[in-house]
């Protein structure tokens, strides 16, 4: 069967074998492009999922970071607040046992014991 082929391959001439070559590479192209197209499609409905998924993550990061900013002021309002009330405290204690701030003057000397 082999050997036939040859035989009839042989007994064609240039103009019909560059038909027949031309024929065989538009259906190996046709071929090809259709299975690029649908690699591209394959690609492209990836890529959509992706930014889905991305544009879903940064959401998700906007609102996380909307909500560490809340609890930021939260805290720093709390520790303000926390911050005056020692203070006040440290007044009322003050007051109660009548101790008055000593002044921040040089320290005294100490007399050096004789030996």
């Amino acid at each position: 069967m082999a050997k036939a082929a040859r035989e009839a391959l042989k007994r064609l001439t240039e103009p019909e074998l560059r038909r027949i070559v031309r024929e065989e590479l538009d259906y190996f192209r046709r071929e090809f492009d259709a299975r690029m197209d649908g690699l591209e499609a394959k690609v492209d409905a990836a890529n959509q999922r992706i930014d889905t998924a991305e544009k879903s993550v940064n959401q998700r990061i906007d609102v996380t970071n909307q909500r560490i900013d809340s609890l930021e002021r939260s805290v720093n309002q709390r520790l303000d607040d926390l911050r005056q009330q020692v203070v006040f405290l440290q007044q009322l204690v003050m007051q109660a046992l009548d101790i008055r701030p000593k002044p921040q003057a040089a320290s005294p000397a100490r007399p050096e014991s004789e030996s």
